[in-house]
């Protein structure tokens, strides 16, 4: 058994999705396929998952392990939110957050760093018990059950409930 590309990777995308639109998944349709490691037969190497969430709106995630050998970036994770007023850009590899509005153009924003990393929140967890982690065991087990969900829509060729 393995988890595949949306378990090991998806999760953390779906992750993203639960905080920004601070919502949860309503249903969740999803595909995945092995294209590059042929030599692993039940292995999935990309993905692609729709989301509609309660409130309504619509997301998509697409993790993959098709990097380029040859490419400078692994790891290039890109998130976008698109908005009636405009449209929020992370970009990984630059390190840029860039926002554009309806009235405003593209334009860098500064990228505000976290009040202690994840790892510091990890460790912290670990040695304090009466320590409020960044992301309780709730969001965790949410997020993983979407990304189950998600991998089982993509098995069963069908659009499942959350």
């Amino acid at each position: 058994f393995n988890g595949g590309v949306l378990v090991d990777l998806g999760i953390h995308d779906l992750d993203m999705v639960r905080w920004v639109t601070a919502d949860e998944a309503a249903s969740v349709t999803a595909h995945h396929s092995n294209r590059r490691f042929s030599q692993l037969p039940r292995f999935t190497d990309n993905s692609q998952v729709m989301l509609r969430m309660r409130r309504g709106s619509v997301a998509f995630v697409a993790p993959d392990w098709l990097t380029p050998d040859a490419s400078k970036y692994h790891g290039d994770c890109r998130f976008f939110v698109t908005g009636a007023n405009g449209t929020v850009e992370t970009d990984s590899v630059r390190g840029e957050v860039r926002l554009c509005t309806n009235s405003e153009p593209h334009r860098v924003v500064p990228n505000e760093q976290p009040p202690v990393s994840f790892y510091a929140d990890f460790v912290r967890r670990l040695s304090d018990p009466g320590y409020q982690p960044l992301l309780g065991n709730e969001d965790v087990l949410k997020s993983m059950r979407m990304a189950l969900v998600a991998k089982r829509a993509a098995e069963r060729g069908e659009t499942l409930t959350v």
